[in-house]
């Protein structure tokens, strides 16, 4: 096997590692498709310059996409130096926007790209057994595509700038009383396969600028359920039923209950959380998720 097909069949292993199809890849670091796929089976070169972006994008090491046979050096490729030291510098010493691209602030996500998410109105978006729910943002394209980073692409920078966003409606509720932030479980198997729990991660920035503590074992997901999107609301309501348990005795005292997740879709999730805290006698509850499809 050429040094080079082995280089490009470890970019899209953890490519696929990440699930990330060849256009979302292509899309993220600026490629056409065409140029991935010659990449991908070794028929194109790739500068370290483009290397570098994907080991970013793919959140591995450029020593793990060029492990290379025979203890090869990856400076054997034909590359210009220029390139190299180019793409080492921005490695080294800049982070892209996620959205953009841009490198001009070092971030993931740039002030730009996070002024343009929008907040929805200040308003409870739905009800469910006196519990009000809230939500915070129009489901328009950066905040899509922040939420699918996060929880898909294994873009755990990310989960900042969701809490940040999330805080800033928090703030306009002006709701009064302390907290438990409770962020909505994934059952272990998936949590295992996607190496974390994307709403852990953004309960402790929330945690951080909010100072509320984080309650992540007061309720466990003890069903493994299908994914939700493609089912309708009673769907739904019979695939999460019975799917949480609730130990009391992880209740932390007089804190009201705080339950966050990413989107808000029909409710569901959080219907049938409250239904689980309510068995044990808790009621004094708030649900909070960044988004929803329906304004």
């Amino acid at each position: 096997m050429s040094r080079l097909l082995k280089l490009e069949q470890n970019i899209k292993h953890y490519r696929k590692l990440k699930n990330l199809s060849q256009n979302e890849l292509a899309e993220i670091v600026k490629f056409s498709r065409e140029h991935l796929t010659c990449v991908e089976t070794g028929k194109e070169y790739i500068s370290l310059r483009k290397l570098f972006l994907i080991a970013d994008t793919l959140e591995i090491s450029v020593k793990q996409l060029s492990i290379l046979i025979n203890n090869t050096s990856l400076l054997c490729y034909p590359l210009l130096m220029k390139d190299f030291l180019l793409g080492l510098l921005d490695w080294i010493y800049k982070k892209k926007c996620y959205f953009c691209r841009s490198s001009k602030e070092s971030v993931k996500m740039c002030s730009k790209c996070f002024d343009e998410l929008e907040f929805l109105p200040i308003q409870v978006n739905r009800r469910f057994k006196d519990v009000n729910i809230y939500c915070a943002g129009v489901y328009s394209k950066n905040l899509q595509k922040l939420i699918r980073g996060l929880k898909y692409h294994g873009q755990r920078d990310l989960a900042y700038y969701f809490a940040k966003f999330m805080f800033q409606y928090w703030q306009r509720i002006e709701l009064d009383g302390k907290y438990q932030i409770v962020p909505v479980p994934i059952f272990p198997k998936r949590k295992k396969k996607r190496k974390y729990n994307h709403m852990d991660l953004v309960a402790q920035e929330l945690s951080k600028l909010t100072n509320f503590p984080v309650n992540s074992d007061i309720i466990k997901r003890i069903k493994d359920t299908k994914p939700q999107y493609k089912l309708n609301k009673s769907q739904r309501m019979m695939n999460l039923s019975e799917a949480f348990s609730v130990d009391k005795n992880k209740f932390i005292e007089n804190k009201k209950i705080l339950i966050i997740d990413d989107i808000c879709t029909t409710g569901s999730t959080f219907e049938e959380m409250i239904k689980e805290f309510n068995k044990v006698g808790i009621y004094d509850i708030v649900c909070f998720a960044g988004t929803t499809p329906w304004e």
